[in-house]
């Protein structure tokens, strides 16, 4: 709220950061009129929302002249603070200000399905200030997915006008490349050196002075390997205590009448395009009723047996399918349904 404990923080914060004392001297020769007349840090607040709304006309002045780069960045992360708290995704907050672009939101969301509806091309025009903007695009971050694998890449875009670089701590496994224009190419060479979840890659700015105006891309990773869940449906199949890639069928209750008919279903999820390969599902102790070769577009395969309609009950050998990842260097998984 406008009386909360964050009014003091944020003026002892926006006092630190406010050094009037070298403007005030560029503009005014007598001190003794500075001291009886001005208030050194309201006037450099002023000159700082003069240049800033000078923008907004015609003239050809700017009064940024007035003020160096790193006055400008101590004003503008002062009022930065007090936007972030007022107006975006504020943690003490607790979501209300996102709440407050709901009907924003919504409204963008019908015109846009509107839009797509018409026959004829169609726009939307609309106008807003910053501050009508922050809360609908407030919970948005810099982030990314990778494939956990050597060879896999992504394309980002980097905006910073001046000097910058990628800090090495936070590029372990990875090579950055520059393609220009701000495109940069962001590929892992060594997968064993990812061992968290997540990797921060932090842009910095080498300007002098400017060191601390970093940019954050969390790449989060994923797995390239296959996965699979097996469904519950068939109580005769279950996975291996031991082994994750194991299937145990219990073939006298696979094959009596209340399990014989039910499919033993695998569901498996990865990368379209990753190959999928059988030994031992023909003419043997189960019936293999659903077997895709690949994983389609969606990211998944569903493969299914039954002992209704096998080819050998007396057959013992494993069944393996196994599954080979379409992302280079991905690696596979072998799932083995084990008679028993």
């Amino acid at each position: 709220g406008k009386n909360g404990w964050w009014k003091e923080v944020y003026r002892k914060f926006k006092e630190s950061n406010t050094h009037p004392d070298r403007v005030v001297a560029s503009i005014f020769s007598d001190p003794v009129f500075v001291d009886r007349y001005v208030n050194p840090d309201d006037f450099m607040w002023g000159i700082y929302w003069l240049a800033s709304d000078a923008q907004n006309t015609e003239g050809k002045i700017s009064f940024y002249d007035l003020l160096t780069a790193d006055e400008l960045f101590d004003l503008w992360q002062c009022f930065n603070a007090v936007f972030y708290g007022q107006h975006a995704n504020y943690a003490p907050a607790n979501g209300v200000h996102l709440q407050n672009a709901a009907n924003l939101l919504n409204n963008i969301i019908d015109t846009a399905d509107e839009a797509i509806a018409m026959e004829n091309p169609s726009a939307a025009l609309r106008f807003g200030h910053d501050g009508n903007e922050a809360p609908v695009i407030a919970d948005y971050a810099s982030t990314a997915s990778m494939y956990k694998a050597n060879g896999s890449k992504i394309s980002i875009k980097v905006t910073c006008p001046e000097a910058m670089t990628f800090l090495e701590k936070t590029t372990s496994g990875l090579t950055i490349s520059n393609k220009g224009e701000g495109l940069y190419e962001i590929e892992v060479n060594n997968a064993t050196a990812l061992t968290a979840a997540t990797t921060e890659v932090i842009a910095q700015n080498t300007t002098a002075g400017a060191e601390s105006r970093n940019a954050t891309l969390t790449i989060t990773w994923l797995d390239p390997i296959p996965a699979f869940t097996l469904g519950a449906d068939n109580d005769a199949a279950t996975l291996d205590g031991s082994n994750k890639d194991q299937i145990n069928v219990i073939y006298t209750s696979a094959s009596d009448n209340t399990h014989k008919y039910v499919p033993i279903a695998i569901a498996v999820t990865g990368y379209k395009g990753s190959t999928i390969a059988y030994t031992g599902n023909t003419s043997t102790w189960l019936n293999h009723t659903e077997s895709p070769t690949e994983i389609a577009e969606g990211g998944t395969a569903a493969i299914e047996f039954t002992q209704n309609g096998c080819g050998n009950s007396d057959e013992t050998a494993d069944i393996t399918i196994t599954i080979t990842s379409a992302i280079p260097n991905g690696g596979s998984r072998t799932i083995t349904l084990k008679k028993q």
